[in-house]
Parts: structure tokens; sequence; C-alpha cells
């Protein structure tokens, strides 16, 4: 079996993606394509004080243009995960057989900042 090629790094959440890492609010990051990916893994670095529920999000819906945007979201369960202060987040998944992933941040209460990067590979 061929090694993984690494197809890139976004920002999902600060940094140049255009989403604003403000964790006072509910933050929903870029939502990124997954179809060419056999693995990838999303990083978060906090900031502050913020208390809250981090999550992943995927969905399968069909989108025909890029003026569109996926509309149904699941949770990914075993991507759920307390806030409880300044720190960092990572799960990896190998093998995902949806197309879109995103990441989601409900603050309970506290305040802070969020940066976050998507990784994939694919064979």
């Amino acid at each position: 079996m061929s090694q993984p090629v690494h197809l890139g790094t976004q920002d999902i959440v600060g940094g140049n993606s255009g989403v604003s890492g403000d964790m006072s609010l509910t933050i929903n990051s870029l939502y990124k394509n997954i179809d060419e990916a056999v693995s990838y893994s999303v990083q978060a670095s906090m900031t502050g004080s913020p208390l809250g529920v981090i999550q992943l999000q995927a969905s399968n819906d069909v989108v025909p243009s890029s003026a569109q945007s996926p509309v149904n979201w699941t949770t990914i369960q075993e991507s759920v995960a307390a806030v409880t202060g300044a720190g960092t987040y990572m799960v990896n998944y190998s093998l995902p057989s949806y197309t879109w992933v995103r990441l989601v941040y409900n603050p309970t209460s506290g305040s802070g900042t969020m940066y976050a990067d998507l990784n994939t590979k694919r064979r």
C-alpha cells in the first residue's frame, strides 16, 4: 500500500480563514470537501478562559455549485469535547465516508480566541 500524500493544511478558524476565532460567540468553521482525503486531522488552539463544547460535524449534502453550501450537518459523536480553558484540541480520522467536515464551538461562558486548521492526506 502506498504512503499517504499530503494534500494540504488549511486555516478553518482564524488565520487566513476569514472566520472569527472569538470564543465568546458560536463558531462555525469553514467547511471543507474531503472527498479525495483518505485521512484528515483538525487541530485547534485556544487562549483565554473559554468554557464550552467543541465538535466536528459532517455532511453528505450534494452541493452543485460553489455558490451553495451544505445545509444538513451531523455531529461526529466521538469528536465532542468539553473546553474548560486555554489549550489544544486534536482529532484524527482515517477513511472518512462523508463529503464535508467543519468544526463547531458552542460557548457556555468565558472568552478567548481560537485558531484551527485542517490537514488532509490522500493515497
